[in-house]
């Protein structure tokens, strides 16, 4: 993924602005980092899922922050599986995981 650094530096000030408790060193770059890989899915429309499953979020029920933390948690855990040496990545298993959230 190339970097954006206006992207970057948005989520930064994100976090500035309302900081999470405990988050820090080693465990705030990978919260970093995972903002930027739903926020390029977004930006990228890429999978389509993504949008819709923030749109699903967003619609009265969470702030963008929250829902993106949601998307962040499905990434996370795709690429857990993925790292670990359970299974190849799959954009159709990642989008059902996608469709599940409400």
């Amino acid at each position: 993924m190339n970097e954006d650094p206006a992207l970057l530096q948005r989520i930064l000030d994100e976090h500035r602005n309302a900081p999470h408790p405990g988050l820090e060193g080693a465990a705030l770059r990978v919260h970093i980092a995972l903002h930027a890989v739903i926020e390029k899915q977004l930006a990228d429309g890429q999978p389509a899922e993504v949008r819709r499953a923030l749109k699903r979020l967003t619609d009265g029920r969470l702030t963008r922050h929250e829902a993106v933390h949601i998307l962040c948690n499905v990434a996370s855990e795709e690429f857990t599986e993925v790292m670990g040496g359970g299974r190849s990545y799959d954009e159709t298993h990642y989008v059902e995981r996608l469709k599940q959230i409400m």
